[in-house]
């Protein structure tokens, strides 16, 4: 029982403090019966050595302790050095286990024990006293036809943190606009971080307004919506569409029970990837994956790949949103996504200090050319019969804007986050205007299917900007005047 209370310490010393960041919480299981067997190997190999039992038991003890401690050693130096380190510890605490005796020992064992609850109990209470700010999500919704009288397949696919082609142009001095047969389209998110945006492409409106609180409990609302609790994917289920959800290893990326097929993310999702980035294999982890980020993008690419042409050849429509989580930091893929480790690239902002922002930029444009490079790839294994949207939830931030507590972005701030990628093959009327807001992008789809021709003002068009609210994770929303989005040159909009 104590080397199951340590390895079980472990990963949930971590997932108490980050309940947030865990969309698949059962693999921690994992995690801690991988520990508990290293120690359960540790202590049989030395009490078969011929060391009493219980010295035997507080050495264990000790190499699981180091085990998921050691990273910072790990990143400093080598895994070799770090595991040599661990293993060297968990030697001396036997030595010194078997000199004093059996009574030191089960007093190392038991003191070890308190240790690991108490520790657990003091962050579960400090994390239920921090207070939360809270906004109800009550989009407000668009009219949606009644039926449709066209069911091609719709391929949805979320490029995290791609930027737009002007923000590429004016700010990174880029130019990607080799899109095959899909249509480059200028487009802007309404929110400035990918919970909310997506939630507002999924629901097809505006699930917060002005000076409402990203974070808490509206966070997980946020999510709820993500996962498949949606507008989208109930109209389309409603028309005989069969739903796929493609999980991205983000926190907020998992498939709800509504979902028809679900695509799960690889093990190594951004929970279980930040407990083992405190262990031992930190640097090897790291040079080798990259970041989960980096492994469950490619991992939700390929299946796409994989699986894109044998759904186009089915009588069923289809309806695929594929959440692919690059090129959003850190900025761990070179243009041809192999795995480049540097410390200096590791980070989920763009920024991260004005000493090396350029150098941090042109690490960002190298991720998004993998991923251009695998989007046109994946869009010659689509027949024009189909509908396939790629699409980003927001830009860049190499100006700090996602770090700052006061609501102080210029026009080139917002341009950067806000004005997003998307490239579409679909018929020529769904999507023909010059400027597309993503909040609206799947209604304009669906009437267009339907047959029919609504109003489809852009007047109520929104964009929010956003601040960190003080010892909080969580962000306070503003929404741009429209006198600054005339400073942005976005057309079609009054307020």
């Amino acid at each position: 029982m104590f080397l199951l209370v340590a390895a079980a310490f472990i990963p949930a010393r971590i997932y108490v403090a980050n309940t947030d960041k865990f969309p698949h919480p059962e693999r921690i299981l994992v995690v801690a019966a991988v520990l508990f067997l290293i120690g359960l190997f540790w202590s049989t190999l030395l009490t078969w050595c011929g060391l009493d039992r219980m010295a035997s038991l507080a050495s264990a003890i000790a190499l699981v302790g180091l085990l998921g401690t050691t990273g910072g050693l790990s990143e400093e130096t080598s895994t070799t050095i770090a595991v040599a380190v661990t293993v060297a510890g968990a030697t001396t605490v036997a030595l010194l286990a078997s000199r004093f005796g059996t009574s030191f020992a089960r007093f190392l064992v038991r003191a070890a024990t308190v240790f690991f609850l108490l520790s657990l109990t003091v962050s579960w209470v400090l994390d239920s006293a921090r207070p939360e700010v809270n906004s109800s999500v009550e989009a407000s919704h668009s009219t949606l036809p009644e039926t449709l009288t066209s069911r091609p397949d719709i391929y949805l696919v979320l490029l995290d943190g791609f930027p737009g082609a002007r923000a590429m142009s004016e700010i990174y001095e880029a130019d990607l606009t080799n899109s095959g047969s899909m249509q480059l389209t200028e487009a802007w998110a309404s929110y400035p971080m990918t919970i909310a945006s997506v939630a507002s492409v999924l629901e097809m409106g505006y699930p917060l307004g002005d000076g409402d609180v990203v974070g808490g409990r509206t966070a997980d609302d946020l999510a709820r919506i993500m996962s498949g609790e949606n507008r989208l994917l109930d109209f389309l289920a409603s028309q005989g569409y069969r739903t796929h959800q493609v999980e991205s290893g983000y926190s907020s990326s998992f498939c709800s029970t509504s979902v028809d097929v679900c695509v799960e993310s690889q093990f190594l999702d951004e929970g279980i990837f930040g407990i083992l980035d405190q262990t031992v294999i930190r640097r090897e982890l790291r040079e080798r994956m990259g970041s989960a980020f980096t492994q469950s993008g490619l991992h939700a690419m390929r299946w796409l790949g994989a699986n894109l042409p044998g759904l186009t050849h089915d009588t069923t429509p289809d309806f695929v949103f594929a959440s692919v989580a690059i090129p959003h930091p850190p900025l761990l893929l070179d243009r041809d996504c192999s795995v480049d480790y540097e410390f200096w690239r590791v980070g989920n902002s763009v920024f991260a200090g004005e000493q090396i922002i350029e150098e941090r930029r042109a690490a960002y444009m190298e991720q998004v050319q993998c991923v251009a490079a695998m989007e046109l790839e994946l869009s010659q294994l689509v027949p024009d019969t189909s509908i396939l949207i790629f699409f980003s939830d927001h830009g860049g931030d190499s100006s700090g804007q996602m770090s700052r507590y006061e609501h102080d972005w210029t026009s080139t701030d917002v341009l950067e986050r806000m004005n997003a990628h998307l490239a579409v093959q679909a018929p020529a009327a769904c999507l023909d205007s010059n400027e597309v807001f993503l909040s609206e992008m799947m209604r304009d789809v669906l009437w267009c299917l339907s047959g029919d021709e609504p109003d489809l003002s852009r007047e109520d068009s929104q964009i929010f900007t956003a601040s960190r609210i003080r010892d909080s994770s969580s962000y306070r929303l503003r929404i741009l005047s429209g006198a600054e989005m005339e400073a942005l040159s976005i057309p079609s909009v009054s307020r």
